[in-house]
């Protein structure tokens, strides 16, 4: 019998194997079916909402870094994006709302979707040598597992009332500070 880890990591590389899927940047043809994703994992329809309000929003959308996944069929098996906010006066990412569909959630596709909005967007950061990070509202041991830190051990507040351990920031380009 194998050691609980191995089973574990052979476990998780079969339910990886079950879902093929292709992650790559969000088109116009995709914005319908990103919505009724984000309503089918969602218990109301307001993340579907503030992801159409977001991208008709020029002043926050940033190009190229809202991301899909997509079935073997065509289907879009979950969705992530990164929009402009800000720290006082110094722009930053917010990283909200990741979608997955709710028949392929538990297999890893968001957690590597995530990993990948993060990706080009520290790409982007360190090809023009900007300072990036990101924000995130979320469960922290799923964002703690990707590197995000509790936002308050660095200065980082919101102005409203959340856990502390759940508002979590992340500096994807360590040559420059984190605002606060």
């Amino acid at each position: 019998m194998a050691a609980p880890s191995a089973m574990c990591s052979t476990r998780a590389t079969r339910l990886r194997l079950m879902t093929a899927y292709t992650i790559r940047p969000e088109t116009s043809d995709d914005v319908p079916a990103i919505g009724q994703l984000h309503r089918a994992a969602f218990e109301t329809g307001y993340e579907a909402q503030l992801v159409e309000d977001l991208r008709a929003n020029r002043s926050v959308w940033e190009p190229g870094v809202s991301r899909v996944a997509v079935g073997q069929s065509g289907q879009i098996l979950a969705h992530a994006l990164l929009t402009r906010c800000w720290v006082g006066s110094v722009p930053v990412l917010a990283l909200a709302p990741v979608a997955v569909a709710p028949t392929h959630q538990k297999q890893g596709i968001g957690s590597e979707l995530t990993r990948s909005v993060l990706s080009a967007a520290r790409e982007k950061a360190l090809q023009l040598h900007e300072p990036a990070c990101v924000l995130v509202l979320g469960h922290p041991a799923f964002y703690n597992a990707l590197g995000f830190e509790q936002s308050r051990f660095h200065g980082i507040k919101i102005s409203m009332e959340v856990p502390a351990e759940a508002f979590m920031v992340l500096n994807l380009n360590p040559a420059f500070d984190l605002p606060s």
